[in-house]
């Protein structure tokens, strides 16, 4: 078989595979990966031979033969995409008004370059081909990627901005205008920086001083954090996310102890497949195969769970200023807590292969593939164990802030990656930001979402969660209208405080419920 065939049926099987989340739109789960491992099963029994397997290759000859679609906009794509630009259109040509002070001949001048450029805007995209428009989850203009670098919205923007240099300002405007631009950069850049390290303390529990360092080293990176897109299982289908260990190694970052490097390395080299939350079973392998898997499986789960209780137990010294006898205490405490989880994940296992076990005979002769959970490290404080230990030492003492700097980072993230959309001036931010702080919730634990569509979640909070009055207060007119469309995206059920995040390539769409 054809390299190019494995090709393409791989990228057949992944795409069949993502198709249930759309439906019911509900996390990726256990049956997620099983069904990869029956796509992959299935495929392979058809290529080797069988009827249907002789037509099914013939099928995917004749699609590699066909020549490729060049997908132009459909007229609903059309109408969004003229609204998003026209909107983001008025929020610049404001900013840049209010930034470079024009005087009214030239903001004539402005609002008459704008027409040009949008009605050409226009024309550009109509006729714009692009094969993959009907694969991708979110569309063009989709709250944030709209206006990523390198989007649609962006390079409008940059054409906006150059069009308005070279036909309007001084060379004294100019000057302001890129000192501003330059400023708005900053703003986000530091934001998006400061977001990542929470990223990175939710896992590690970082002291105030380790994180400034951090901070320190992610601005003197030769490769800069220009975006929030950051996770340490990157699984950049719906969103752009990229893997934290492009920034952050455990050999440079010598601001950190011991445990945390340690720690760091668990969530740093996994393999990339995205797959790393989940242990793989194969029917051919047969069920003595499957019991030495789940005993290899412990013994590396062990690891990474004392681990992650090692990070909590180093933030707690610290914090608590904890004894040596008080640390052992919590030593002994984690060791019963990780006993305790790995018991209850291996019965939760062995059901998962008693069932499949039974079901063998409906699979006779096929090599299907099914997939257990890995043990949730997440579960960790609400572990009986661990949880009674810290609370009794917790009792009497004041901890850091740790919270409130993650609580206050993702709010100053969300109001940067708003502030790509709304063009907002730099007076406009405490005001917004104090918004988003109220309505994004204070759990700072993490979600199951969070490796799919994180962003998305936080920026729907100050959207649905604000009062329409106090965003008023805030945003000018046309900003206004950015932040409607923006909050138009989601469909927001506030009766039971859940939100619909739509997919467009495949009908079914996101069901989350906000956290208070």
């Amino acid at each position: 078989m054809s390299l190019i065939l494995h090709l393409f049926l791989l990228q057949r099987i992944i795409l069949s595979a993502f198709t249930p989340l759309a439906q019911t739109m509900v996390a990726p789960d256990d049956n997620f990966i099983s069904e990869i491992g029956n796509l992959f099963g299935r495929a392979l029994r058809q290529l080797n031979g069988d009827a249907q397997g002789r037509e099914a290759r013939a099928a995917v000859l004749q699609a590699l033969n066909a020549p490729e679609q060049n997908l132009t906009p459909r007229e609903a794509d059309r109408k969004e995409h003229a609204a998003r630009t026209k909107a983001l259109a008025s929020a610049i040509e404001s900013w840049v008004n209010q930034t470079c002070e024009l005087h009214a001949a030239q903001q004539d001048e402005v609002a008459q370059l704008f027409e040009k450029t949008l009605a050409a805007e226009a024309e550009r995209y109509a006729k714009s081909h692009d094969n993959q428009r009907e694969n991708r989850p979110f569309g063009e203009t989709a709250p944030m990627l709209f206006v990523q670098p390198l989007s649609v919205g962006s390079k409008f923007s940059v054409a906006l901005i150059n069009s308005i240099r070279d036909a309007v300002l001084s060379e004294k405007q100019n000057e302001v205008l890129s000192a501003a631009l330059a400023e708005r950069a900053d703003f986000q850049r530091a934001a998006f920086r400061e977001f990542v390290v929470s990223l990175v303390d939710q896992e590690l529990f970082l002291t105030e001083d380790q994180r400034n360092r951090m901070l320190e080293q992610f601005q003197s990176n030769s490769k800069q954090i220009t975006l929030p897109f950051y996770a340490f299982v990157a699984q950049p289908h719906y969103l752009p996310y990229q893997p934290i260990s492009d920034i952050l190694s455990p050999r440079k970052a010598d601001f950190l102890d011991e445990r945390q490097k340690e720690r760091l390395k668990d969530l740093t080299s996994r393999n990339g497949n995205g797959n790393e939350n989940y242990i793989i079973f194969q029917a051919s392998e047969g069920p003595e195969e499957w019991q030495e898997t789940i005993k290899r499986a412990v013994v590396s789960q062990r690891k990474i769970y004392l681990h992650a209780t090692a990070v909590r137990i180093g933030y707690l010294e610290r914090s608590l200023k904890l004894s040596p006898e008080q640390v052992a205490w919590l030593t002994v405490a984690s060791k019963g807590a990780t006993t305790d989880a790995l018991a209850e994940w291996k019965e939760t296992t062995q059901a998962t292969i008693q069932q499949m076990q039974e079901q063998m005979g409906q699979h006779r002769g096929q090599n299907f593939a099914f997939s257990a959970q890995n043990i949730s490290i997440d579960g960790i404080d609400d572990n009986q164990i661990w949880a009674n230990a810290v609370s009794s030492l917790k009792q009497g003492h004041r901890q850091d802030d740790r919270r409130g700097f993650i609580h206050r980072a993702r709010a100053g993230s969300v109001v940067a990656l708003l502030d790509q959309e709304l063009w907002l001036l730099p007076q406009q931010r405490s005001g917004l930001l104090e918004l988003t702080s109220g309505a994004l919730p204070h759990n700072t634990s993490l979600s199951q979402w969070d490796q799919w569509i994180r962003e998305l979640l936080l920026i729907a909070y100050p959207l649905h969660k604000t009062r329409d009055a106090d965003v008023q207060a805030v945003l000018s007119e046309s900003q206004l209208a950015v932040w409607q469309q923006l909050k138009s995206f989601f469909r927001w059920n506030q009766g039971n405080n859940y939100i619909e995040i739509p997919l467009k390539n495949q009908g079914g769409s996101f069901q989350v419920q906000l956290n208070e």
